[in-house]
């Protein structure tokens, strides 16, 4: 695999490699991706769809290989993690130049113990910001709640760029100036799709971009690319811009589509019936408006509280602007969430022609995962990312096997005698079955479960089985995801 890596490198030509799991992936394309970095004075990406894998690269896999390689290099290769702008700290929302997220609550730059448990939350992180070099939430521990980290970060929308007064204090211009100068920028799908689709070059200059867990890629381009449409967002972007007289328009423009969305049926519109049509209209003609009246006049600047308002006013805009287009390729349809009441939703069918515009031009791809192939051949995942057809790059596909034999180190085994579980939980014969396996296996077990409660009784009962054996019992929290593996 890493021979491959170097050759389509040379070649300048995109790869496909399916690699079992546990065969080593991440290092049969670092190793390659190092030694262009040095060659080239460029760094290599490498992008994954989850944080556990970002964090095994940036923790393990990356130290030990610049250990490694560095006297074979003559130098230790270096390393980044590059994050969207929400996960870090912003300082000047933190000195009040942004408005508070849940209105009426405190002023961030007023905050204090006495304010509550969100208000003690903010003053945490007020002092940690003070002291944090990187400004990077996962280095915050304990963590705090989403609420509280809203009261101190800002999407991209809504910065102010080169125009904030601190912008060269910055934690995340300071980290993406530091990316440019290391060998590998670790990052995620999300965050590769939206520097490729929006063209923010967020990312520093490249010709390699290596993609793994690459089965998940189009899932991520997709997600990056849907709309979503709820009454309670076009309140809530009136309010930020209640300062613009038509944002009592645009509020009561949110009415209309609450009703009209009320009167439809959760499913997929083929066509835009005429009163969803009118309501949208009416939403997006309502919205220009405002924008008109946002935006600055020549030789006058945002401040943080317009720029937040424009961020919030451009959305509802763009994606009524959008499903009123009715594209070709986009989907529409209409559902009732629990907590958000209507949404209006918008989704591209294919991303196949967009994939191959912006991911796969002017750089060589290396795409990797340990399920990739389909019936010997990777002609279906090509063809979903715009790798086949009139027109598509070539590319070489790779199955690099896997050393382990499956059918001699591994058993599927299915309980079939147990009955089927019910809406009771866990039942005893479950539970019996569950223990039997964990002590067959010495302990060494990982439970999944369809629930938290579930996994969670799960543990309980294995405790008080298992009490008497060194078998020790852990149990997933709902804290983030820590990007650690599991103990084996």
């Amino acid at each position: 695999m890493a021979q491959a890596v170097l050759d389509a490198v040379d070649k300048e030509e995109h790869l496909l490699v399916q690699a079992g799991t546990g065969t080593g992936k991440s290092l049969g394309y670092l190793v390659p991706a190092i030694l262009h970095a040095q060659r080239s004075g460029k760094p290599a990406i490498v992008a994954t769809a989850t944080l556990a894998l970002q964090g095994q690269i940036i923790d393990r896999d990356l130290p030990r290989l610049a250990t490694a390689l560095a006297p074979i290099l003559g130098r230790r290769p270096t390393y980044a993690l590059v994050k969207g702008r929400r996960n870090y700290v912003c300082l000047h929302k933190l000195e009040g130049g942004f408005p508070d997220e849940d209105e009426g609550l405190f002023d961030v730059g007023e905050a204090d113990a006495s304010a509550g448990r969100l208000g003690k939350e903010v003053v945490r992180l007020r002092e940690w910001a003070q002291e944090t070099e990187s400004g990077d939430r996962d280095e915050l521990v304990p963590g705090v709640s989403e609420r509280a980290w809203r009261q101190v970060s800002v999407a991209a929308e809504e910065c102010l760029g080169s125009r904030c007064p601190l912008a060269g204090e910055c934690f995340v211009e300071r980290s993406r100036a530091a990316a440019k100068d290391v060998d590998i920028v670790v990052t995620n799908h999300s965050f590769l799709a939206i520097d490729a689709l929006e063209g923010r070059f967020m990312l520093p200059e490249h010709d390699l971009l290596v993609i793994d867990e690459g089965h998940e890629l189009v899932k991520r381009i997709t997600s990056t690319i849907t709309d979503e449409l709820t009454p309670g967002m076009i309140r809530r972007a009136a309010r930020r811009a209640r300062s613009a007289d038509s944002a009592e328009v645009l509020e009561d423009s949110a009415l209309v589509l609450e009703r009209t969305l009320e009167a439809l049926p959760e499913e997929r519109l083929t066509a835009i019936p005429e009163q969803l049509a009118l309501a949208l209209a009416t939403v997006r003609d309502s919205a220009r408006g405002v924008q008109s009246e946002l935006k600055p006049k020549p030789g006058e600047t945002a401040d943080g509280a317009r720029q937040v308002a424009i961020a919030a006013v451009d959305e509802v805009f763009d994606t009524s602007a959008r499903m009123l287009e009715e594209r070709e390729l986009d989907v529409l349809w209409n559902r009732v969430d629990p907590r958000r009441g209507a949404v209006l939703c918008v989704a591209p069918m294919s991303v196949a022609m967009l994939a191959r515009e912006k991911i796969f031009q002017e750089r060589t791809v290396v795409l990797t995962s340990a399920t990739l192939a389909l019936g010997g051949t990777f002609d279906a995942l090509a063809g979903t990312m715009g790798l086949r057809g009139q027109g598509a790059p070539p590319y070489r596909g790779l199955d690099a096997g896997s050393p382990f034999s499956y059918a001699e180190q591994g058993i599927v085994y299915v309980a079939a005698h147990l009955p089927a579980r019910g809406q009771g939980g866990l039942t005893e014969p479950m539970l019996d079955e569950i223990e039997a396996l964990v002590r067959a296996a010495g302990g060494r077990t990982l439970g999944l479960f369809s629930s938290m409660r579930a996994a969670r009784d799960a543990a309980e009962a294995m405790r008080d089985r298992l009490g008497e054996s060194e078998i020790q019992i852990l149990c997933q929290s709902r804290r983030r995801e820590s990007g650690r593996d599991p103990p084996r």
